[in-house]
């Protein structure tokens, strides 16, 4: 997993999500679902890391697997960034 990609991931979670873990404690395992993300907040987030990234994340390709974690969601935004 490449760092950059998932330091910037940490920073759009803690900024956007207001979560309360700053985005150097937020570990690779770290769970967003049932910490940080409810619906509203999923929808926030996508905005958020496609405006970001320069990506466009499609409905059908998007699992819940992608949001459990961190490093799940970082190796979404990898997969895209890589087309």
């Amino acid at each position: 997993m490449s760092d950059n990609i998932g330091t910037e991931v940490r920073k759009i979670i803690t900024n956007s999500l207001n979560a309360s873990v700053p985005p150097e404690k937020m570990s690779d395992d770290y769970q967003l679902a049932g910490n940080v993300l409810d619906s509203m907040a999923l929808t926030v987030l996508l905005i958020t890391l496609e405006d970001h990234f320069g990506v466009m994340l499609k409905d059908e390709e998007l699992t819940p697997e992608d949001f459990e974690t961190v490093a799940s969601l970082t190796q979404l935004i990898q997969r895209n960034l890589n087309r």
